[in-house]
């Protein structure tokens, strides 16, 4: 591999002898997790203080302010002849000062800086704009290259070349003048055109800019911040122009743009260094997983200048396993976490400046070892029998299996090898993952401009009752057009005819808010039954003139719940009730046509209850369906099966917290460790499936989310992770999407748990098809079951009929067709959950075909 330079002992920090080689980064899947690592580091080096961190701004602003003030009053009063020596140290020594500040303002956007991602960001965008680095557009870019370290495919920053890449011409560059040449090419120039021309970033399809809102570096959520960070140059150039007008632009050139070009060296030469090293392996996406891609990197020693950088340099591991650790926890974490790393902690204790030639001349491109697994690449400097190549490159559209497991962040199934070593010979170059065309239709339950004013839920009910009443009396003339149809006020006795209304039903065990009291103390505790109904239930029928008792055997109070609208065939009684002799609900709506897929099986995975952080949860099943999504579990067969999914629903109850710690008061930060942790771990699994897959997540009743339904989308800032990628949709509970014209409905369980307390079925499936024969989702809302008090629609009315129609955190799978009489077919399913039973269910798009997928494993959790 063309081996030069040395390097120091990991253990003792000292240099090693030129007779020592230098000796590789294990490339093998490290014995250990991130988990592992993170137990090893005492918790206090989690903590941010905004005090702590904004004395290091104030002291780092404090020493550059002496600076430019020594440079300002004096060097001008120096002779010409010492005067051109003092501008030169001036500029090295303010340089190194506000490369400082900018690792200050790097770590507000790694979200290090405080605990208050609105402080970090208008700190950092202040810093960064003050030395015209884009903080947004940099803070979007730098984050996927923490996601994708060591990935030779898609890191963004300091991408190394394959072979094929470098051209003919770079043999001649190969000797000492060349490298020079290069060098001072780099740091002068390199900053600016990583900005403005993405230079050795990571390869696009199209132009790529860190100042261009629409560069295909971004996602759109992320284009309006772009126009901030744009904004924010802006204005230090203007005031650096007004600056020019007043004081000159000599002035400005020394003052300002000669630390500046000081500043912007040390950007480059640190990554560069950091990530650069004939040691270091590099990964193709077969072979790519975060944790070796986070290890691929190298602590230095810059001397001085690792206190006055806050030790960015000689603590990198630890920033790219932990980046949302503060700098002044680093060191300690940093000698904390050695003995656990090993062998795979690396070290170069040899001078910079050398460093700067060797790493030049030692690591011109990457290319495979004969010696080595497949997939790894090494660094090497041989140029003399380069062709002119077209250079290798892998566009996103193109991705295939093997892929979309490249940003794994959670290397939990080492004792999994067979399966491993059976997913390592599949030839997966020729597996491609199937597209699909994907829309949302989650607009009816989002609460954007609502406000609550202290409306009550009166009104909700009646826009219930007028939609589906009117769609009722649409099918009155088919079913009784003989019989008139009048108001409860209107009811004579004796004469048959149809009313129309909301039911209501009294419950003897229905539970209320007096239950808690009683006038007479008891012994007997109280017992709360799982189901509510009761023989001695009755139902009553209303509307806007009145209300009125029901009798008969035709309508069953075991069956229909509070909120029920149906049309009811009968006569009063002479004691007052309404006897029923017939009833009609409002059946299934409309639906359209199953699309024809042309025999192409297409799949959607459905998933709930994984529930992360409760006892039940068990990791090892978790990530063996996330490698099964991903392609990387299993033979040719079944890998060929996982590139059919093109689509991963989360139907809520993703974690579980810890009771008693969402109680709305202050918690200690054990406590917020314990909120935090489940959130983090299961970020690290969706983020896997996030890489190459679209998947959405729905809030679930145990998910940090509001409690009434419509439940809105869970904060993407809790996510990290996954929400760096436009393959993550946050959704609202319940969902409604389409998938290559599918149509999907569903809900994470609340309404049909809701049901299942208050009426009584065969089984579950029996509640999915009342709710869409009665058009209604969550009939028991708002009575027994939380919602928001809508005033100007009722978000749960079914219009249209769903081709599937699922619900999730149920005890057990089961699934099958309802068929309506107008030719609709749905497919039911009750998703179980998968924290107890290990079981994801496939829908295929092509037939509505579905079957399950078990992870059920004895391993204890």
């Amino acid at each position: 591999m063309g081996a030069g330079g040395r390097m120091s002992d990991p253990a003792t920090g000292g240099k090693k002898t030129e007779t020592e080689t230098i000796q590789r980064v294990p490339y093998q899947k490290p014995p250990f997790t991130v988990g592992d690592v993170k137990k090893a580091i005492p918790p206090h080096c989690f903590n941010r203080s905004v005090l702590r961190s904004f004395s290091y701004v104030v002291y780092d602003l404090t020493i550059a302010s002496i600076f430019y003030y020594l440079a300002n009053n004096y060097i001008p009063l120096l002779p010409q002849s010492l005067a051109y020596v003092a501008w030169p140290v001036y500029w090295a020594c303010q340089g190194c000062v506000l490369t400082g500040v900018w690792v200050i303002a790097h770590e507000c956007g790694h979200h290090a800086f405080s605990d208050y991602q609105w402080l970090d960001d208008t700190v950092g965008l202040v810093l960064h704009s003050a030395l015209l680095v884009p903080y947004f557009s940099w803070k979007y870019s730098h984050r996927r290259h923490h996601s994708n370290t060591g990935s030779i495919e898609h890191d963004e920053v300091f991408v190394p070349k394959l072979k094929s890449g470098v051209r003919s011409t770079a043999r001649y560059l190969n000797n000492t003048p060349g490298r020079i040449l290069t060098l001072l090419v780099t740091l002068t120039m390199g900053w600016p055109l990583y900005l403005m021309f993405n230079v050795s970033g990571r390869y696009y399809d199209r132009f790529a800019c860190h100042f261009d809102p629409n560069s295909p570096i971004y996602s759109n959520r992320e284009r309006a911040q772009i126009f901030i960070s744009d904004a924010g140059i802006l204005a230090v150039m203007f005031g650096l122009f007004r600056l020019a007008m007043v004081k000159g632009l000599t002035w400005v050139l020394t003052m300002y743009a000669g630390p500046l070009l000081v500043v912007n060296g040390f950007l480059v030469l640190i990554t560069f260094l950091q990530h650069t090293h004939p040691s270091l392996p590099h990964y193709d996406s077969t072979e790519w997983d975060w944790l070796r891609g986070a290890l691929a990197t190298i602590d230095r020693d810059y001397g001085i200048l690792n206190k006055v950088f806050h030790n960015i340099t000689d603590t990198h591991v630890t920033h790219h396993l932990f980046s949302t650790m503060p700098h002044y926890h680093a060191m300690e974490a940093t000698k904390a976490i050695k003995p656990i790393l090993g062998e795979y902690y690396q070290f170069d204790g040899t001078s910079v400046f050398k460093a700067m030639y060797r790493e030049t001349k030692e690591c011109i491109y990457v290319d495979k070892d004969e010696e080595v697994k497949e997939g790894v690449y090494w660094y090497r400097n041989k140029t003399e029998n380069l062709q002119e190549e077209k250079t290798e490159r892998i566009h996103m559209n193109d991705l295939k299996i093997g892929e979309l497991h490249h940003r794994r962040v959670l290397a939990t199934l080492s004792e999994l090898p067979a399966l491993a070593m059976t997913a390592m010979d599949v030839d997966t170059d020729m597996i491609q993952r199937k597209q699909s065309l994907y829309q949302s239709m989650d607009e009816m339950f989002e609460i954007q401009k609502e406000m609550y004013k202290g409306q009550q839920y009166s009104q909700i009910y009646y826009i219930r009752l007028h939609l589906i009443r009117t769609l009722i009396y649409s099918l009155l003339p088919n079913w009784k057009p003989h019989l008139p149809v009048c108001t409860v006020l209107g009811l004579e006795e004796g004469k048959e005819c149809i009313i129309v209304g909301t039911l209501y039903k009294h419950m003897k065990l229905k539970p209320t808010i007096l239950s808690e009291y009683s006038k007479e103390r008891t012994v007997t505790p109280l017992v709360t039954p799982d189901n509510f109904v009761h023989p001695d239930d009755n139902l009553v029928l209303e509307d806007e003139s009145g209300r009125v008792n029901l009798k008969g055997n035709v309508l069953s109070p075991s069956v229909y719940v509070t909120g029920n609208v149906v049309a009811l065939h009968g006569k009063e009684t002479s004691g007052g009730d309404f006897l029923v002799e017939d009833l009609l609900e409002a059946g299934l709506p409309p639906q359209s046509d199953l699309p024809n897929n042309s025999g192409e099986d297409k799949y959607v995975v459905l998933v709930s209850g994984l529930n992360v952080g409760s006892s039940s949860s068990n990791p090892l099943q978790l990530q063996l369906l996330v490698d099964h999504i991903t392609g990387h579990l299993g033979d040719e067969k079944e890998q060929r099966s996982a590139a059919q999914i093109v689509q991963v629903v989360v139907a809520g109850n993703s974690v579980q917290i810890q009771h008693g710690l969402l109680n709305g008061q202050n918690l200690a930060s054990k406590d917020q460790s314990k909120l935090s942790e489940p959130i983090k771990e299961l970020d690290m699994f969706l983020t896997q499936i996030a890489a190459g897959i679209p998947i959405d997540i729905m809030a679930g009743y145990n998910d940090p989310a509001n409690f009434a339904l419509p439940q809105q989308p869970l904060n993407r800032c809790l996510f990290p992770g996954s929400s760096a990628y436009n393959t993550f949709r946050s959704c609202t509970n319940p969902h409604l999407f389409d998938v290559d014209n599918v149509r999907f409905l569903g809900t994470s369980g609340q309404n049909i748990d809701d049901l299942g307390k208050y009426s009584k079925a065969e089984d579950t499936l029996e509640f999915l098809e009342r709710t869409l024969r009665w058009r209604h989702l969550a009939p028991t809302a708002p009575n027994t079951l939380g919602c928001y008090p809508f005033t100007d629609r009722d978000p749960f009315f079914i219009e249209s009929c769903p081709h599937v129609y699922f619900v999730g955190n149920q005890d057990k799978y089961a699934t099958r067709i309802l068929k309506g009489s107008e030719g609709q077919v749905v497919r039911l399913i009750c998703i179980p959950k998968f924290s107890e039973t290990g079981v994801a269910v496939m829908v295929n798009l092509r037939n509505l075909e579905c079957h399950t997928l078990s992870f059920a494993t004895q391993i204890s959790s």
